[in-house]
């Protein structure tokens, strides 16, 4: 163990990934953040975005809904309400509830709120996906 990084991806559900990776590429707040082998300790907030796991070469991407990301001895641990791998969404699903969103009225502060927060998790799926 202490010669590999360990990725786990959790979810309230499940955990989506669990296994050993060469890198992270994880999508923050404030844009993206990458973890090797030997990363000093790190926590951080997730944005919506793609989250792209590195082993031997091939790249295993996941749309991650925000959350959490902590990187403690060679161990990164996700925290997120929502986890899944790029290549279970389906484009045109996420294209219809985009424009669906958009559309949503949104008279209150609180409406305008969640529809910001929906639009900016679908738009991220569909960037999850783009990349693969």
């Amino acid at each position: 163990m202490a010669n590999e990084l360990r990725l786990t991806i959790i979810t309230p559900e499940e955990v989506v990934f669990d296994d050993s990776v060469d890198s992270v590429v994880a999508t923050s707040e404030t844009g993206e953040v990458g973890f090797l082998k030997g990363h000093a300790p790190f926590i951080g907030a997730l944005g919506y975005g793609e989250l792209r796991a590195t082993k031997a070469g091939k790249i295993e991407r996941f749309f991650i809904g925000g959350g959490f990301v902590e990187v403690i001895k060679n161990v990164v641990t996700v925290l997120s309400d929502e986890a899944v791998s790029s290549s279970e969404i389906v484009v045109d699903d996420v294209t219809q509830k985009l424009a669906a969103a958009r559309t949503e009225p949104s008279k209150t502060e609180e409406q305008r709120v969640r529809k910001e927060r929906e639009i900016a998790k679908l738009k991220g799926m569909l960037v999850a996906k783009s990349r693969m």
